[in-house]
């Protein structure tokens, strides 16, 4: 089990781009992070007081209109790359683990999510001529999904190290 979650989060719609990218009629991430030097950094998803943020996003299909999110299902898609882990280094058995990753990145303080779905097909999105879409997005504050030195990545969370202070409103969880 983790040892050093920070809590609690803060959802706040006022400081993060979430929605605005989620209506937006692209398919992918808003940008790519790259690493320079041993953290990533991003030209596009700015947000105060955060050097760099994460995102995950999710595009989930259906062949009729979707009329409400689903963030169960978005969130499932992210959570099951857990599969993919290799325990306790935290790496990748081959597959793709970094949306996981992000959503249990121990340093997280800040989640925004956005969601975007009508009734009109997903031309948009290559090979989704006769799909319906919803665009799922999540912005975390601090960037999670770091390196270290020597370009390793470095495990989200430790199930050793204790928390600095335990959260009293969430036992189990870190205040800081």
């Amino acid at each position: 089990d983790p040892a050093n979650f920070i809590s609690p989060i803060y959802f706040n719609g006022d400081t993060f781009p979430f929605q605005r990218w989620a209506e937006q009629p692209v398919d992918g991430h808003d940008c790519k992070a790259e690493l320079v030097g041993f953290s990533a950094v991003t030209h596009c998803s700015r947000v105060p007081g955060y050097d760099a943020v994460g995102q995950n996003y999710a595009l989930l299909g259906d062949g009729g209109p979707i009329s409400s999110a689903n963030w169960q299902k978005a969130i499932d898609e992210w959570i099951g790359e857990v599969k993919d882990v290799v325990a306790p280094a935290m790496t990748s058995n081959g597959g793709v683990i970094g949306h996981y990753t992000q959503v249990v990145w121990y340093e997280t303080r800040e989640v925004g999510c956005g969601v975007f779905t009508n009734n009109q097909k997903c031309a948009w999105v290559d090979g989704w001529n006769n799909f319906y879409c919803a665009k799922y997005i999540c912005n975390y504050g601090p960037a999670g999904n770091m390196v270290d030195k020597n370009r390793n990545p470095l495990p989200p969370y430790s199930t050793t190290v204790a928390c600095k202070k335990p959260s009293t409103n969430y036992p189990g969880l870190c205040a800081e």
